[in-house]
């Protein structure tokens, strides 16, 4: 597969991430978008489904422990919650 950090292509990631509801305000995932929190390991299919996402206020994700933290990208919060032992809870 072409993105080994997903197990899956980005061709199936749009398929699955295409069948998020337009009006999510609030959006769990195990894979964090490309280029937010997430060492350039993120998914871009997943990046672009979120920027379609008018009234997304939160997204919270895992997967990449190096990235660990929040950020504020109005006008949505992303949350990496992939803590190590080194990290203490959000």
């Amino acid at each position: 597969c072409d993105n080994r950090f997903f197990y899956t292509n980005e061709d199936n990631l749009q398929k699955k991430f295409g069948a998020i509801p337009n009006d999510t305000q609030i959006l769990l995932t195990h894979t964090p978008p490309r280029d937010i929190l997430d060492k350039h390991l993120g998914s871009t299919a997943l990046q672009e489904r979120l920027a379609s996402l008018p009234s997304l206020k939160l997204h919270c994700f895992g997967h990449v422990h190096m990235e660990y933290g929040s950020k504020f990208i109005a006008p949505c919060t992303f949350i990496n919650g992939a803590m190590d032992e080194d990290e203490q809870p959000l």
